[in-house]
């Protein structure tokens, strides 16, 4: 065991006030304490009483020092560390605003001034008292529990006492956003200012988010290839990305460029609406805002517009996690993340509308349609209706073509990779499968 006091050598001088060392058995090295006095006496009793201090508590008998220091200190000096600590780590601006305006609000409406204040019962009581949606109160609860384990992970609070509180039940019976037809949106943007179409269609087909497509800069848009590069730095999920363009957009992008216009210019920057003047703009296009349903068409809807299109494109379930960015199937799929985009995208089948003046309500036929579409021929029996079942498992345009489907459009990875010996197989037993249909419906009509 190591106790004693010392007074540091500054500059070739020695130090005016002394430091304590301390260190008892089990510890891997020796620890320094300031102890903020010139007098020997003192200091030997400063060090004394801290040794003491440790030994006492690792042996049960008395709080941590950092707990006690910790206690003592206000919540909002704890929370301005956790936030500062969130900055440090890259979150983004819009979280840590969140953390700071969900805590601070619940420790003023509980009355929590200090950790030993925050618990359980209080605010169980306030969330009995408050007339907020479940997802808000979920919300208050998840930022203020993450908030309190990071002090625990600090070691400035010895238990969570929030850990154990249950969420409120949110159930919801219809959607909150809704994605409209092809027919609506191709009003909104003849009705529109020509100022926020292209904000309107690049939002919906490539399903870039608010502050995403605020801070898209001219130098992110590769016109020649036809490609967006969205940087990590204003993702939300910190990720780089590439979507592509249609050729209507990119006209209508290259005709709004000013002359002047510098790379790093921003290209929707106060051009993306906030809810009255998109309400204003679906008013004069006859959409409704909520539906009958109670689902919200919104700035934000325009991402589920484009999710619409994603689902109608016959992509895979990786593909479609792909475009939409959200969570990875796989941890190996984050080295070729770009490269999986492009390939998902090219995959992608997007209507086509008008960007220019043209007569209100009309409507230019989409082109690449957003779903499948199947034969209709009503069968004349039992047995061509099995035929026709088994042919109704492919779309119209590889039937109608006569063609076999185009490798590396499978859902088997294997498939995509050239590997597809296990493709093959699935289609000769699939194949046995309509031909015992064929002959078992056959017999049952005589035949």
């Amino acid at each position: 065991m190591i106790c004693g006091v010392f007074r540091r050598s500054e500059g070739g001088k020695k130090s005016r006030l002394y430091t304590g060392q301390l260190r008892l058995q089990g510890w891997p090295s020796v620890r320094r304490f300031p102890l903020e006095t010139s007098d020997k006496v003192v200091a030997l009793r400063r060090i004394e009483e801290l040794r003491q201090r440790f030994e006492r508590e690792e042996a049960g008998l008395a709080v941590p020092l950092a707990l006690t220091v910790a206690a003592q200190k206000p919540i909002a000096a704890h929370l301005a560390d956790f936030l500062a600590d969130l900055k440090a780590k890259g979150r983004a601006a819009n979280t840590i605003t969140k953390y700071q305006s969900a805590i601070g609000n619940l420790c003023e409406r509980c009355g929590w001034t200090n950790l030993r204040d925050i618990t359980l019962d209080h605010f169980s009581a306030w969330r009995r008292g408050v007339s907020l949606k479940p997802k808000t109160l979920n919300d208050i609860l998840t930022c203020t529990r993450t908030f309190i384990n990071w002090l625990e992970r600090q070691q400035r609070i010895e238990t969570n006492p929030l850990r154990h509180a249950e969420k409120v039940a949110n159930i919801k019976e219809v959607q909150y956003r809704r994605s409209v037809t092809n027919e609506e949106f191709q009003r909104l943007l003849d009705r529109t200012k020509p100022h926020r179409r292209t904000v309107y269609l690049t939002a919906a087909f490539t399903g870039l988010r608010r502050n995403e497509l605020n801070n898209l800069k001219w130098d992110d848009f590769d016109f020649e290839a036809g490609i967006v590069s969205v940087p990590a730095t204003i993702a939300k999920n910190r990720k780089s990305s590439l979507h592509k363009l249609t050729p209507e957009l990119v006209a209508a992008l290259k005709a709004e460029r000013p002359a002047d216009a510098k790379p790093n210019d921003f290209v929707f920057r106060g051009r993306v609406p906030r809810v009255p003047v998109f309400k204003r703009d679906l008013e004069r296009a006859d959409i409704p805002f909520v539906d009958a349903r109670g689902r919200r068409f919104d700035v934000h809807a325009l991402r589920v517009q484009f999710g619409s299109y994603v689902d109608g494109s016959g992509v895979t379930v990786h593909q479609h996690k792909t475009l939409m960015r959200h969570a990875s199937l796989d941890l190996s799929l984050g080295t070729y993340a770009d490269i999986e985009k492009v390939k998902a995208a090219d995959a992608l089948k997007l209507p086509t509308f008008r960007l220019g003046t043209a007569s209100a309500g009309t409507v230019k036929p989409a082109q690449g349609t957003a779903q499948k579409v199947y034969a209709t021929v009503r069968p004349e029996s039992h047995a061509d209706a099995v035929c026709r079942e088994s042919t109704l498992m492919q779309p119209v345009d590889a039937v109608a073509s006569g063609r076999k489907k185009t490798a590396g459009v499978g859902t088997s990875r294997l498939n995509q990779n050239g590997a597809g010996e296990e493709t093959r197989t699935l289609d000769v037993y699939l194949g046995k499968v309509v031909l015992y249909q064929l002959s078992y419906a056959r017999k049952s009509e005589g035949g």
